[in-house]
Order: structure tokens, then C-alpha cells, then sequence
């Protein structure tokens, strides 16, 4: 506790030492250098306190400014309050001043100049300002790690699908929870739950993955299925396949289409290769060309056209498996809306019989 009378002598070495603690603090109010007494104001500063820059030769005066500047530092001013405002506003500076007027009145008038003390009041405020930019950053700092942390310890309770209002319900207790804004709690929650959400997906596709490649193992071995089998034949054979069993009921026909596409891309790449062997293999006909090399061409011509027409007759086989599958699913909707209109109303069984 600072006493409101200021010390009548303290030692040279001492002295010294704040001679130059206060010169550096207060750098921007006055500069003095004993070598030659000259004094230096900074750039655009017009209040130069004359009364104080003239005493500053003696140790005292020193002191002097010391001691009303912690004079100010103990009002708690805050730095958005002006020299008006302490002075002669309705703010808690002024009340503070007034309040301790008899016990602080020593340091107040410790500066005798008016400029002097207001010169010393702006610059605590400009360094009070950026005292307290970095006590918020500090105290936005430690309630940041603090929420982390209770997120660490809160973990059994956070998997993909909590939310901020489950999440507040049993934590909004904790001081730490409390210390930190809204949005800036939400932003942090969202961050942990997004992340589980994203390893869920990867875990899951990843099994996927691997019981595809076991189905598609399964199917392999078989090797009576063809690009031309069809699901509702095949599932019946595999069902006692621990595989089969393995593989969730909705994903089989889903993988086992996907099989049956790598083996249609399989064989159109097997069908290139082969065309293009035989475009090597062409013999051109001229008039060297012999009767046995004729008729092996020909025999060539003849097998390609076979395929041709095998591979004809399996697509339009295809497409008319398609065509009835499409006009079975028409009939049995058609049938079903029947049911459905029938049960509302009996008549319209009647019409549709006499439709008929």
C-alpha cells in the first residue's frame, strides 16, 4: 500500500535506478539526457509539461511522477474513459477521485501542472489499453484450452450423434464450460463430433470395402457365373457360404451386380485384344494367294459372323428379360392401386370386371 506522502530521500544508486525505470516507461512524454540538459519532445506531441521537464534535473521530481502515476494506476481507470471524463464526467474514475480525495490528494497535486497530469493520464491509458488486449487474449486462451479439456474428459460421453443440447444438459455445470462464449463452445463441439462422424465413415467404408472383396472372392470360386446370371438364381446356391451369411442382406445383389459388371469389362477388353490379333492376322488375297489360304480365310469370315450372331441373340435375349421384368412391375402396381381403390370402394371392382 502506497502512503500518501512522498519519501523525503532515498539513496543515489537507488534514485538512479528509477531515474531510469521512469524515463524508459513514460518514453513518449518527455526525453532528458544530463549531458548537455536538452530536451526532446516526440513528434506531434503539443502538451509539453514545462513545469516537470524543468525539475527533472533533480532526483525528486522523479519520484514525483512515479507517484502520480501509481496514483492513477490505483483509480483502475479504464482506458475508455477520457481526461474529461475522470475529471468532470459521471464515470467511476470521477467517483473514485472524489471518494479518496483526502487520502490521495498528496499524489494528485504531486503534479503541479494541469498539462503535466494529463500527459501522464493519456499515457496510461494508451499502455492501459494494451494491457487489457492482452489479458482478454490471455483469458480467451486459457478458456479455450480449459473446454478442450473438459471435452478430453467428457469423451465417453461425445460420439457422432450428440448434439450442443445433450452436450450442455450434463456439462453446462462446469466452470469451464461457462468461462467460454457460446459460439466459440458450439464451434469446438461441432469440430469433435465432425471428426467422429468423418472416422465412422471412413471405419465403415473401409469394411465395405473388405467384405466386398471377400463376396466377390466367394463368387469367383464358383465359376459358373457369367455376365448373363441373374441374382434371384444364383442367391439360393450361396446361402450356406459363411460369406454370404457375412454380408449384410441389402449390399449382396448391390455387390454381386458389381461383379458381374467386371466381368462384362473383362470381356470387352478380352474381345479388343482378340480383334486386334486378328486385324494382325488379315491375309490379303491376290494372285499369289493359294486355295489352302483362301479357304482359312474364309473359315475366318464364318466364325466371326457366328459370333456375331451369338452375341445378337444373347442382347436381344437380355432386353426382353428386361422388357418383362419392366411389364411384370407395371402389372403388379397396376394390381396394387386396384386393391387399394377396391377396398375404398367396392364398385370400382365391378367396373373394372365388366372392363373387362
Amino acid at each position: 500500500m502506497i502512503t500518501c506522502q512522498i519519501r523525503p530521500q532515498i539513496q543515489r544508486k537507488t534514485m538512479g535506478q528509477q531515474r531510469r525505470s521512469a524515463l524508459y516507461n513514460l518514453r513518449h512524454v518527455v526525453f532528458f539526457s544530463h549531458m548537455d540538459s536538452a530536451i526532446y519532445r516526440e513528434s506531434g506531441k503539443q502538451n509539453c509539461m514545462s513545469l516537470i521537464l524543468q525539475a527533472l534535473v533533480t532526483d525528486a521530481a522523479i519520484e514525483v511522477i512515479i507517484y502520480f502515476y501509481l496514483f492513477v494506476m490505483d483509480m483502475r481507470c479504464s482506458r475508455k474513459e477520457g481526461w474529461h471524463h475522470s475529471q468532470n464526467g459521471r464515470r467511476s474514475c470521477q467517483r473514485l477521485c472524489l471518494i479518496h480525495v483526502l487520502s490521495c490528494s498528496v499524489r494528485f497535486q504531486a503534479i503541479p501542472s494541469h498539462s503535466g497530469r494529463r500527459s501522464l493520464f493519456d499515457y496510461y491509458v494508451k499502455t492501459r489499453a494494451e494491457e487489457e488486449r492482452k489479458e482478454k487474449r490471455a483469458a480467451q486462451k486459457a478458456a479455450v484450452e480449459g473446454f478442450k479439456q473438459l471435452l478430453e474428459e467428457a469423451s465417453k460421453d461425445i460420439d457422432k450423434y450428440t448434439d450442443y443440447q445433450t452436450f450442455r444438459k450434463k456439462w453446462g455445470n462446469d466452470p469451464r464450460f461457462e468461462a467460454l462464449d457460446r459460439k466459440d463452445r458450439e464451434h469446438l463441439l461441432n469440430e469433435r463430433i465432425l471428426s467422429l462422424r468423418k472416422a465412422a465413415r471412413e471405419k465403415a467404408q473401409a469394411e465395405l470395402s473388405a467384405v466386398a472383396v471377400v463376396f466377390k472372392s466367394m463368387l469367383r470360386e464358383r465359376g459358373d457365373i457369367t455376365v448373363h446370371s441373374r441374382w434371384s438364381r444364383v442367391k439360393d446356391s450361396l446361402r450356406d457360404d459363411l460369406r454370404y451369411t457375412s454380408t449384410k442382406h441389402e449390399d449382396r445383389e448391390a455387390l454381386f451386380n458389381e461383379y458381374l459388371s467386371d466381368l462384362k469389362a473383362a470381356d470387352k477388353e478380352a474381345e479388343r485384344g482378340i480383334k486386334s490379333k486378328r486385324e494382325e492376322q488379315v491375309i490379303v488375297i491376290s494372285s499369289s494367294t493359294t486355295l489352302s489360304q483362301f479357304l482359312c480365310l474364309r473359315e475366318r469370315l464364318k466364325e466371326r459372323e457366328r459370333e456375331l450372331r451369338k452375341r445378337k441373340e444373347r442382347e436381344e435375349l437380355k432386353m426382353e428379360r428386361v422388357r418383362q421384368k419392366v411389364r411384370r412391375k407395371e402389372a403388379t402396381s397396376s394390381f396394387q392401386a386396384l386393391l387399394v381403390e377396391t377396398i375404398k370402394d367396392p364398385q370400382v371392382y365391378l367396373i373394372a370386371m365388366v372392363a373387362v
